[in-house]
């Protein structure tokens, strides 16, 4: 006799009439929790429930752990790399500040088990298609995304037609074409996931149409926050919608996630919290199949980089990689209710925003008019709002905070303002806290 035949199946119908009955004439509906995004979020979910069932999206067999690297000086730069990759790192995100800075030894030196994300802080084809023609063992890929650089900063590295035209120099190399996106800094400012969503196919779909010829998958970069099984639907919905607009221009399907915690609920005081909130941040990324994963360190935006806190961030990548068994299965999260409702619900919403966009004009229109930045403002506002009522819960912000415990502050950990001429309103990012931070640390004339 089958367990089927034992136990039989209870019905949706029947657990909702369980529930009101426990409820002792509560309303059920009070058990319903609306999520910033307008997603509707039960106490149960049921298989006989008309749920939309996705494709498992593929996994690599191994998690790309990947630590970023400031290029100051090269030979500095390549002692650090053989340093951590001893200690199972086998990323390296490379930001470089100028053209002087010859990185040629560090791509050359580059064990073949790495892979190497370079990152110029200028934009120059010339420079990226010498680098792609050095002779390498590593695994390379090259950051480029002009679109980011106007959101985050309001201009161009150059103007729009240099910066999309060198774009397409890159794309056209034979030897490492590149296309990338960053999105980090739209989470990192206040957008809600539908709007994280809506904004990635918005701007993929401003290169798409200003460029030809795209035969290499996309690399997406992308912020994951707090809310555990949300970021995990998040990312399985950013495959299926990404599959689905290049499609239509005959563009490469597969798009390659790496994924990074962010800032906006990590706290100055007591910010060995922001521990644990990185972690559960990992472990979203990981179940939701990210490709990479950039490790943060607790104190990133008080403290200078330095081995020891990079050291407990790479850590955690590694237990929760080798010590959890997590890879023994091919897709953890197959058959879960919640997530598949969840990836449904985000899917329809942010297509709705981004076609909402298309319709106005597309992402670089709406960026120019500032309709973007309105609306990372609204949900920036409607969440700072509940932060401030205690609503949103941040151990050591709004909840137990140690004020005694008053950090060595080697950077300033607050949003700057750097008067300057713009041609748009930029992004800019914001920690959830910094309000409340800076008034304890005024009054304890720290500031």
């Amino acid at each position: 006799m089958s367990l089927n035949e034992v136990f039989e199946d209870i019905p949706s119908k029947l657990w909702k009439q369980k529930i009101q009955f426990e409820l002792n004439g509560l309303d059920y509906q009070s058990l319903i929790w609306k999520s910033p995004e307008d997603i509707a979020v039960r106490p149960f979910y049921h298989f006989d429930e008309n749920f939309k069932k996705y494709p498992n999206t593929p996994r690599l067999d191994s998690l790309i752990r990947c630590q970023k690297i400031y290029v100051a000086d090269v030979e500095k730069t390549i002692e650090k790399i053989n340093k951590t990759a001893l200690k199972g790192i086998n990323g390296f995100w490379l930001i470089i500040p100028d053209e002087s800075k010859n990185i040629r030894s560090i791509i050359e030196q580059c064990p073949s088990d790495i892979h190497l994300f370079i990152e110029c802080l200028f934009f120059s084809a010339s420079y990226y298609i010498n680098l792609s023609k050095i002779d390498h063992h590593c695994k390379l890929q090259f950051i480029n995304d002009p679109i980011s650089q106007l959101s985050s900063t309001g201009n161009w590295f150059e103007n729009k037609e240099l910066d999309l035209k060198n774009l397409q120099i890159i794309n056209s190399n034979n030897q490492t074409p590149s296309i990338s996106i960053k999105t980090s800094h739209y989470q990192n400012a206040g957008a809600n996931i539908i709007q994280q969503l809506a904004f990635v196919l918005a701007q993929a779909s401003e290169y798409f149409h200003h460029l030809e010829n795209l035969k290499s998958p996309i690399l997406i970069e992308v912020a994951i926050g707090g809310n555990f099984f949300f970021e995990i639907a998040k990312l399985k919905a950013l495959r299926l919608l990404f599959a689905s607009l290049a499609k239509e221009f005959s563009a490469p399907e597969k798009v390659y996630l790496i994924a990074i915690p962010s800032k906006r609920n990590k706290t100055l005081f007591t910010h060995e919290n922001n521990l644990v909130r990185t972690t559960t941040e990992y472990l979203s990324a990981i179940l939701g199949n990210a490709d990479a994963i950039i490790s943060l360190p607790a104190d990133f935006m008080f403290k200078k980089e330095n081995g020891y806190s990079n050291h407990l961030a790479n850590n955690q990548l590694l237990i929760l990689e080798k010590e959890t068994d997590l890879y023994l299965a091919h897709n953890p999260t197959e058959g879960n209710y919640y997530l598949d409702y969840l990836t449904h619900q985000m899917i329809e919403k942010s297509l709705l925003l981004f076609k909402e966009i298309e319709r106005k004009g597309g992402f670089l229109t709406l960026l120019k008019s500032g309709w973007i930045q309105q609306k990372i403002k609204e949900s920036a506002l409607k969440e700072q709002e509940a932060f401030n009522q205690d609503k949103e819960i941040i151990i050591g912000a709004n909840k137990h905070l140690n004020t005694d415990q008053v950090p060595d502050l080697e950077l300033y950990p607050f949003v700057k303002n750097k008067p300057r001429k713009t041609l748009i309103i930029p992004v800019v990012e914001k920690r959830l806290s910094e309000e409340i931070e800076k008034e304890i640390l005024s009054k304890k004339g720290l500031l």
